[in-house]
């Protein structure tokens, strides 16, 4: 017998592991046949402290925020309130007809409909009587509503209470069902009540519930039917909170078993099992070893991604000795002249910090003395927030010491200064107690500066922000540690490990013991049992336990950088590569507008994270850098040609990019590891000092076997000769040379106080009608020759009546073209009356802005109007367009004739800054502004004159700005962290700036209706009814595959394809082959618009490709793997197979879509990418007649911590709602293809009324 609970169940999604539900829930009389130590079933999870202080919390909920409108069962005077509970026939009571507004603590005993419901055996699997902290019962017109709360002693909302309240709530379900209780159950949300909160957190459970249903009634069963032996188990940090880790421990050692491996994930394990590969460490280590056994490795993201750094831990393991890995750190300097190193300590029941300590070595000159230290610990919870005020004191001092120390001195006399913490935990607690003191009026001053150097994106909610950015404030040394060394140590790498293993190399070692007092089993935070004993008892020798404590781990710190420092001493070239910064607080940017404070912050901090990402990558081993193209291994050809050796990595090189070319040798790794790309982002040649050359690739040919590079290279090649047949390296550079124009954009309008200000302080107030100084029947006679359609016509009366459009184009309605006409239509109402117009286009691209240019010089008369781009035209179709130098700008805008000037935002803004604008347009047009950050739009917009027109066009549910930062928007201030199309659109909440185009000239209606469904609409259809039923056009032809003739049947254009039996993390060789089996028959049978087939030639191809059919995927590995499997179907390359960011504004007549991701690992660490539902949607609307869609089961079923995390739902909604949509809407067929099952739902041909009627 096992007895369940939602409490057991919750903490299984919270473990992922069976044997912790096996264990926890075996009847007591069965535990005598497993091998378990009788006291463990015994233990509790938590320590007591933390469970009284839940008790206690429970106990100021109930009797204080809900005091008397709660309905309790009797109280015994001598126990504790938690043991005050209704009995199950109360509860009914209650429920039927509610007395109170809360019930506590109602006893809930499982129906037998819902094990029947279930398919559980009762006599197997028993559900104890559960009772939820609370039932809220609110009275509405319907009846009664119930709700679920759970109080926790926690300070944050945690997924495994998501878990537990969602199983409350369908049992309460079946309760009412099973007495017929008039009422309904709140099945979408519960509540939480985390530790000190004054009200309950909201949280969604909606799309949990088919999840733990799926578990009820398919796996709950299964898993209580396993052996012992066969329950699947992993060690990792979630094991801390598990009674049973000491014996998983124990067994693992005994079977020298891959959970011992550090950080290892579950995913992975659970993989290795699956796939029945080897499960012992020395075994394993042999297995990833063998070449051949790389193609299943790359089903597995770890596996995939970090072979190597598993090959040297295993090692590391099985040798019993430290291993160090082949890699250069970026992220430690070489030394420093001040080390300052902290710590800062949660007390686990509250989260608040209770603990904390300063450690300085070294500046005897700037001190006086060689070394201090300082500890801060809370004599009692309410002291805890005095702690952080201690400490952040004593760091700011020591701080403003040295600042002013160096404020006086030449720059060789300065002093450096870095700061330290053992683990990232640590760094969280600082940031933590800095963005605290935001709030605290005394100590706001402090927090801000100490923000400015120990940055993070909170400090965007403050209204003061740093002129620069800190690259290095912290070194966390577990991060440092696991990228130098592969220890022979289990699970996790702690404070003892580090110090038993490194610090050693040090001269003077101190070695730390761990003690199980202060000590988690996992993780490097402190215990703060004996802290909450001192604040019960009062005894203060525990407290200066806890100070004791602290000092041994910041002296076990302090010499395991020693330790780092010895060792890296002895390699040639160092791997520690980067040189300290000499210390100063970074200047105050005075603003006087906060908005633009935080618009700058955001440039700044975005700068700061794209060269830290790029320093991070270039720091990798040469091998992992060639194999993802961050590093180019090249030969010299001659005439500045270079010959790509590493021609797998091309699919991942970005033309625009900046590139650093080395020698291919040792003392070329060494220039490139340790080049500080910040400090020349925007420079265009090489420091002299330097041994490499800034280089850029012009052209890039590739015959599909070889590819060549033809590079930009300074004149004089000085640093070292360029020799025919020699290699070189060309290593990716951070380089900027935007961010300034930006920056200087935003000091201007901040000191004029811009009027284009006002466009995101309040668009609505922005937005000014015009007086009309045109007649109403010469404009509709206008609109009817414009053939505009109904939505178009009214975007384009909006711009002619006010200041400001913004114009939301789903795809296919035709943007540009609107764009075009409703200019011209402009320009052609102020002609009559002698007026010229002069108007501005800008945008994300180049080719967004040089296909208005194209579209308004089709539509526009010869002669009338002036078309030109400032500076090069970029796109074949735009050539013959006028390119103007920013010198001639002036004189081409006083032609007599209307202008319109197409140039990118950083063009303006050059052109501006030299003083060639000063007369401003009567028009600003800005395309693709869903991709277009706040900031950066403003360099455009602000040359609108005062009575001229802002027509912003875009639509936020396709690509958005790239941001890496996460940013906090102050309470009642504007989405200023987002595009500028998405900040106008969320504060036009009446929708009176905003215009919908609604008929698509690009999809037919089947292709439409899920978009319009899901996001745009019923509005959004095809214009007309030949769009709507346009279908492919197949030639005749033998048969295919019967599922290949299943996926292209024109009469289907939809068509999703999931499957199971199939692993593929980045690469996913089975559904490559799947993908190019289907394009070789639509190559073969395809007819291009006039009904013949693309011929049998290169230019046949290119047409094939360019009209015919995209390819979409995610992931350069899979667009590799489907490239090598169209050769291997004997196409030509080069393909049209690519990212959705390259297809954006094309289309085709057929898209095939391969998510290649069949990994739940990948899904779960790139679930922001994976589950992007902008990506997802842009990707089923590139197609006219046809798009087929391949997606793993993995990626339908995310685990349920995907699944709780708010930042994917939407995505994950989407995702998974196209498949029920293919599923209801169309005829579904099975097939197996190389040994997978492939469900197939194939949705045909239909047109809606609303198509019909409109148009006839």
């Amino acid at each position: 017998m096992f007895y369940v609970s939602p409490a057991k169940i919750a903490s299984y999604f919270y473990h992922e592991c069976e044997r912790n539900l096996y264990f926890r829930s075996l009847a007591k009389e069965r535990r005598g046949e497993l091998d378990v130590p009788e006291e463990l079933f015994r233990r509790p999870a938590s320590h007591e402290n933390v469970l009284r202080r839940g008790v206690e919390w429970e106990k100021t909920v109930i009797s204080t925020y809900l005091a008397d409108e709660v309905k309790m069962g009797k109280q015994v005077s001598d126990l504790p309130l938690s043991h005050c509970y209704l009995d199950s026939e109360e509860t009914i009571r209650e429920l039927k007809e509610p007395s109170k507004r809360y019930l506590y603590q109602p006893t809930l005993i499982v129906p037998p409909r819902f094990y029947e419901r279930y398919g559980l055996n009762p006599g197997t699997v028993r559900f104890a009587a559960c009772r939820p902290d609370v039932i809220e019962c609110v009275r509405g017109q319907d009846g009664w509503t119930f709700r679920i709360i759970d109080i926790k002693s926690s300070d944050a909302l945690q997924f495994s209470h998501r878990v537990q309240t969602a199983l409350y709530a369908l049992i309460l379900s079946f309760v009412l069902e099973e007495h017929g209780i008039k009422g309904k159950v709140d099945l979408d949300e519960t509540r939480i009540w985390t530790y000190g909160a004054e009200q309950p957190q909201t949280t969604n459970i909606r799309q949990l519930i088919p999840y733990i249903e799926h578990f009820l009634s398919s796996e709950l069963t299964i898993l209580t039917e396993k052996q012992a032996d066969d329950l699947f188990w992993h060690l990792d940090y979630r094991c801390e909170w598990c009674p049973f880790y000491s014996y998983c421990l124990d067994k693992a050692r005994q079977q020298a078993h891959i959970s011992l491996v550090p950080y290892l994930s579950s995913y992975t394990s659970r993989f290795v099992r699956e796939q029945q590969l080897p499960e012992t460490i020395r075994a394993f280590h042999q297995f990833l070893q063998r070449e051949e056994n790389g193609s299943v490795l790359k089903q597995n993201a770890t596996l995939a991604r970090q072979r190597r750094r598993l090959e040297t831990q295993l090692m590391a393991i099985a040798k019993e000795k430290v291993i160090p890995h082949d890699r250069v750190v970026a992220d430690m300097p070489k030394w420093e002249d001040i080390r300052l190193i902290f710590t800062a300590q949660r007390d686990q029941a509250t989260g608040k910090i209770a603990a904390a300590s300063l450690y300085r070595v070294g500046g005897i000159d700037v001190f006086g003395t060689g070394s201090e230290m300082h500890h801060f610990v809370a004599r009692c919870l309410e002291e805890c927030d005095a702690v952080i005020r201690k400490f952040v004191d004593a760091l700011d001092r020591l701080l403003q010491t040295v600042h002013d120390y160096n404020k006086t001195r030449e720059w060789q006399a300065q002093k450096s200064v870095q700061a330290y913490v053992v683990d990232n935990y640590e760094w969280d607690n600082l940031q933590h107690m800095l963005s605290e003191l935001l709030l605290d009026r005394e100590y706001q001053e402090k927090a801000v500066r100490l923000l400015f150097y120990f940055h993070s994106g909170v400090l965007s909610s403050a209204h003061q922000h740093p002129k620069e950015m800190v690259p290095l404030p912290v070194v966390v040394l577990t991060t440092v540690a696991s990228q130098l060394f592969a220890l022979p140590v289990h699970v996790a790498y702690r404070l003892e490990d580090l110090s038993a293993y490194i610090a050693a190399y040090s001269d003077r070692p101190f070695t730390y013991r761990a003690n199980e007092r202060f000590s988690f089993r996992l993780t490097n935070a402190m215990k703060m049992d004996v802290l909450h004993d001192a604040w019960q008892t009062g005894d203060e020798e525990k407290r200066k336990e806890v100070e004791g404590e602290l000092r041994r781990r910041l002296w076990a710190a302090h010499s395991i950088i020693r330790g780092i420092r010895a060792w890296a001493a002895r390699i040639q070239p160092s791997p520690l590569a980067v040189w300290p910064e000499k210390f100063r607080f970074p200047d105050s940017a005075h603003y006087r507008d906060p908005l633009i404070s935080k618009l700058a912050f955001m440039a700044r901090y975005e700068a700061l994270l794209n060269y830290l990402d790029v320093r991070q990558r270039r720091s990798l081993p040469l091998a992992d850098r060639l194999e993802t193209g961050v590093t180019l291994h090249i030969t010299y050809l001659g005439a500045k040609r270079f010959r790509l050796n590493n021609r797998h990595a091309l699919e991942a090189i970005d033309q625009k990019a900046n590139w650093l070319l080395t020698e291919c040798d040792e003392e070329g790794e060494k220039a490139q590891q340790t080049f500080p790309d910040m400090k020349y982002a925007g420079d265009r040649s090489a420091p002299r000092w330097a041994n490499l050359y800034f280089a850029r690739i012009r052209t890039i040919d590739d015959d599909g076997k070889t590819a060549e590079l033809e590079l930009e290279l300074p004149r004089l090649l000085d640093r070292f000769p360029l020799v025919k047949g020699e290699n070189y390296l060309l290593s990716l550079r951070y380089a900027d040379l935007t961010t300034v124009r930006v920056l200087r954009a935003l000091q201007a309008l901040d000191q004029e106080n811009h009027r284009i200000l006002d466009l995101i302080r309040d668009p609505i107030r922005y937005r000014k009608t015009f007086r009309p100084k045109w007649e109403a029947d010469e404009v509709k006679a206008l609109l009817r020759e414009s053939r505009l359609t109904k939505s178009q016509r009214q975007a384009f009366l909006h711009l002619l009546r006010y200041t400001l459009t913004l114009v939301w184009g789903p795809p296919g309605t035709g943007k540009t073209h609107f764009i075009a006409a409703a200019l011209r239509l402009l320009m052609a109402i102020y002609e009559k009356r002698g007026r010229r117009l002069a108007i501005l286009i800008s945008g994300f691209t180049h080719a967004a802005i040089e296909n208005c240019l194209n579209k308004i010089k089709e539509l526009a008369p010869q002669g009338k109007v002036s078309i030109a781009k400032l500076g090069a035209v970029q796109t074949e179709n735009a050539k013959g367009i006028i390119e103007l130098a920013d010198g001639e700008v002036w004189e081409w805008l006083d032609s007599g004739r209307h202008c319109v000037l197409g140039a990118t935002l950083y063009g303006i803004q050059r052109a501006h800054e030299k003083g060639l604008l000063a007369g401003g347009f009567d028009v600003v047009v800005l395309d693709e502004a869903s991709q277009i950050r706040v900031a950066d739009s403003l360099l455009a917009l602000r040359h609108v004159k005062k009575a001229g027109r802002l027509l912003i066009v875009g639509d936020h549910f396709q690509l958005p700005p790239i941001i890496q930062g996460a940013y906090k928007t102050a309470e009642g201030e504007p989405p200023l962290f987002e595009s500028i199309f998405r900040l106008l659109f969320d504060a036009d909440v009446e929708k009176r700036l905003t215009c919908q185009l609604t008929d698509n000239f690009r999809m037919n209606e089947t292709l439409c209706r899920y978009p319009a469904e899901q996001i745009y609409g019923r509005d959004y259809t095809a214009f007309n009814r030949r769009i709507a039923e346009q279908t492919l056009t197949l030639a005749a032809a033998p048969t295919a595959d019967e599922w290949v003739e299943a996926a292209i049947d024109p009469d289907y254009p939809l068509v999703v394809c999931t499957y199971d039996g199939v692993y593929g993390a980045q690469e996913n060789e089975a559904e490559a082959r799947w993908v190019a089996s289907v394009t070789k028959t639509l190559r073969e049978r395809l007819l291009d618009g006039d009904g013949k087939r693309y011929h049998d030639t290169p230019d046949g191809d290119k047409a094939f490709w360019r009209n015919g059919l995209f390819i979409i995927s995610p992931h350069r590995a899979q667009i590799r793997a489907i490239r090598r499997a169209l050769e291997r179907e004997g196409l030509r390359p080069p393909f049209f197979v690519d990212t959705v960011d390259k297809m954006q504004g094309q289309e085709a007549e057929a898209a095939i879509i391969s998510y290649g991701v069949a990994d739940p690992e990948l899904a779960a660490m790139e679930g922001e990418f994976i589950y992007s539902l902008n990506r997802l949607n842009v990707s089923l609307t590139r197609a006219r007649k046809k798009t087929i869609l391949f997606l793993s089961r993995h990626l339908l079923s995310p685990s349920l911590h995907v699944l709780g995390n708010d930042d994917y739902r939407e995505g994950v909604n989407f995702m998974i709602g196209l498949e029920h949509y293919a599923s209801r809407h169309g005829e579904a067929q099975t097939f197996v293809v190389d040994g997978a099952v492939l469900h197939m739902y194939r949705v045909g041909c239909r047109v809606f009324d609303q198509v019909a009627s409109r148009h006839h």
